[in-house]
């Protein structure tokens, strides 16, 4: 009978100890990356790499203020061509899908235009975006110092649901002024 006795005791603490390996690899990792120094890693990372308007062929307007800094602005009626690049930025090897959109604001706060896109990106790589919008309405201000400010909000948005590990980089808005004409006596071509 104590041999019996005996098993039975070897056979519960072979359990046990089973039962704690079994705990204790399934904790392992997770305290291993608690305490971890340096770096963390970022798989899902989409952002707004770029964004530029015009083209070679209808090329964005600048206009110099009064600090020396160049202000890009476009002309009402003219057809514009916006291109962002979107990114996927984190270091997934595997392809991670998001949904990309370029947004027109009028500056009172209302959405003019919206194209989207769907991106399926691995990490790293990029995706370049282009549209040609025209602006129907002029809008800038040109104050008593010689700057140019206001215009249409340029949005660029990226939107990897809840894979996205950094969603505050999502979001990119550039304004754009959008003057009535271009008219080179603005800036003293024809003085004499």
């Amino acid at each position: 009978m104590p041999v019996a006795r005996t098993l039975v005791q070897m056979n519960r603490s072979k359990t046990i100890f089973l039962a704690l390996l079994m705990l204790l690899s399934v904790a392992a990792p997770l305290l291993a990356t608690s305490g971890a120094s340096g770096p963390k890693l970022t798989l899902v990372d989409f952002t707004i790499q770029d964004m530029s308007f015009g083209n070679a062929s209808a090329p964005i307007q600048s206009w110099t203020q009064s600090d020396g800094t160049e202000q890009q602005y476009a002309i009402r009626a003219t057809p514009l061509q916006i291109e962002i690049t979107f990114k996927q930025a984190g270091e997934s090897l595997s392809t991670r899908t998001a949904l990309a959109s370029l947004q027109i604001w009028h500056p009172v706060g209302f959405m003019v235009e919206e194209w989207s896109v769907n991106l399926s990106l691995n990490g790293g790589q990029t995706f370049i975006f282009t549209k040609v919008w025209t602006p129907d309405a002029s809008h800038s201000v040109l104050d008593d110092g010689g700057n140019l400010s206001g215009g249409y909000i340029i949005r660029g948005v990226v939107d990897a649901g809840l894979s996205e590990e950094k969603p505050e980089n999502d979001i990119v808005d550039e304004n754009l002024p959008i003057a009535i004409a271009y008219n080179p006596m603005d800036r003293g071509a024809c003085a004499t």
